[in-house]
């Protein structure tokens, strides 16, 4: 869907109809946004990936974008939905190396190799088929700064869809959009950019985000709050919905629906990590009133 030039053009009353016989022609038990089968307990608590502006903040090295990958693999393999990756802080070869571990389980150093056994390899193999067979087909793009680094292009591609998509942005901050006299100006200009995207093509757009620095090198037991995300007045006032990601201890991470504009829960889920393999999927014995 693409704007108009005219407000003129636009009708009200045959956008209230349009909207409501959309909205009826739902059967009742069907999601308003996208699958997860990953990650059901997100999948439940919004009612489906809806289309907005998804933001997941976190301190550095704590897990953000294997939550990204993993989510984004998660609701390309659930739906019939085109995903675009823009990795904006890493190479694009450690987001294949990510979805790779993903689909074998396999550690992810070890798979840059041949590998010793055969049943390792045969997995490597059939998941680098798999991948490829989505990149044939058009289900997953993958850029990093050397293909896409304004936000003007990442529109050039949204344009060029032809079918239903999603965008996810690995290191939002670092998006281009263009010269302007302070950083502020800069990131109001960045965040009112994503929001569009979300709100024009009608689609998710999930993002990472840093917190502060400063926050950073405080105490352990200091929890994040959505005055931590960097500048926190534009982004958090633009997302649908906030993530706090945060690590309990080792392998075990919480995340805080710290703003949800989608749903009305606005508590912790408890999620589990493993590094090594670039896995992230939800605690399944760990309820969620645990971690409030």
């Amino acid at each position: 869907v693409k704007s108009n030039d005219s407000a003129t053009e636009f009708d009200l009353c045959s956008y209230l109809q349009e909207k409501y016989e959309l909205e009826q022609s739902r059967d009742p038990d069907q999601l308003l946004g996208h699958k997860l089968d990953k990650f059901s307990k997100i999948q439940n608590t919004l009612d489906g990936i809806q289309p907005g502006l998804y933001v997941i903040a976190a301190e550095t090295n704590i897990g953000k974008t294997a939550f990204l990958t993993n989510l984004f693999l998660d609701l390309v393999e659930s739906n019939d939905v085109s995903g675009i990756y823009f990795s904006m802080d890493d190479h694009m070869d450690n987001i294949i190396d990510k979805l790779n571990g993903i689909k074998t389980g396999l550690v992810l150093n070890q798979m840059k190799k041949q590998q010793k056994n055969e049943p390792d390899q045969i997995k490597l193999n059939e998941a680098n088929q798999y991948l490829q067979g989505l990149a044939a087909d058009k289900r997953i793009q993958i850029y990093d700064q050397r293909y896409c680094n304004h936000m003007n292009q990442i529109k050039e591609l949204a344009d060029k869809q032809d079918k239903p998509f999603f965008l996810a942005i690995d290191g939002i901050f670092n998006v281009g959009v263009g010269h302007y006299s302070t950083k502020r100006e800069e990131n109001i200009e960045r965040a009112n950019q994503l929001k569009m995207l979300a709100d024009v093509y009608r689609i998710p757009v999930i993002g990472t985000a840093e917190v502060r620095k400063s926050v950073q090198k405080n105490q352990t037991d200091r929890k994040l709050s959505l005055d931590d995300v960097m500048e926190t007045a534009k982004y958090v006032y633009n997302a649908n919905l906030v993530w706090l990601l945060t690590e309990i201890d080792e392998g075990s991470l919480s995340l805080k629906y710290a703003k949800n504009k989608l749903s009305s829960f606005k508590k912790n889920q408890a999620l589990i990590f493993e590094p090594q393999h670039g896995l992230i999927h939800e605690n399944q014995t760990l309820s969620i009133l645990e971690l409030i």
